[in-house]
């Protein structure tokens, strides 16, 4: 049986060398973000690096720039600006959170009352619930994230230190990201090279 590889090796419309490992190609490393792309979409002659750590490593400079120049008073701002949202975000979350729970026990409730029920519905209805509550209402607010400080200058030098090792991530895996690249472009280079010998 063919697969999606030999499909068109099969049914005669790929009869040369080149297209098939170009197919091929497309499941090994340099070329496996294509493997879900059509067949006949072109395989670029060189791949360009993402340019997402860049730019977050652009964004999280800018971040520690103003930062930097934010004055006490601002930073007192900032500081009781985001812990009032935090709390307005945990007082809403809890009571979403309730609600669902609420929604679940009275359908479990309603499912429980259901005199007739063919054979064996009920209980699998039981269980979806059971199982979709156990997973939906779980007690959140054990992995809510710490409340911010409200002191300005606290607050700062913990904006501070999460902005560093922002900046950090960013760099390494932007440097990361333009060696794979090159790894994948050199890697592309040399199957076009071999393809072209066998020409």
């Amino acid at each position: 049986m063919p697969t999606g590889y030999t499909a068109d090796v099969a049914d005669g419309t790929v009869t040369d060398l080149t297209p098939f490992v170009m197919r091929l190609a497309r499941g090994m490393g340099a070329l496996v973000m294509m493997r879900d792309d059509p067949w006949d979409a072109t395989v670029p002659e060189k791949f360009e690096p993402s340019t997402y750590n860049a730019e977050m490593l652009a964004k999280a400079r800018t971040e520690r720039d103003g930062l930097r120049a934010m004055t006490p008073a601002e930073c007192d701002a900032a500081a009781q600006a985001e812990a009032a949202e935090h709390d307005a975000s945990k007082t809403k979350a809890r009571a979403d959170h309730e609600k669902r729970r609420s929604r679940y026990q009275s359908m479990i409730d309603k499912v429980e009352a259901w005199d007739g029920a063919p054979e064996g519905i009920k209980e699998f209805g039981l269980q979806q619930l059971q199982e979709g509550m156990e997973f939906d209402c779980r007690e959140p607010f054990n992995y809510w994230s710490e409340r911010p400080s409200e002191n300005g200058a606290e607050w700062k030098a913990a904006k501070l230190e999460k902005v560093e090792r922002d900046i950090m991530y960013h760099a390494k895996a932007q440097a990361e990201e333009e060696a794979r690249t090159e790894g994948r472009n050199a890697w592309l280079a040399q199957l076009r090279k071999s393809l072209d010998a066998d020409a």
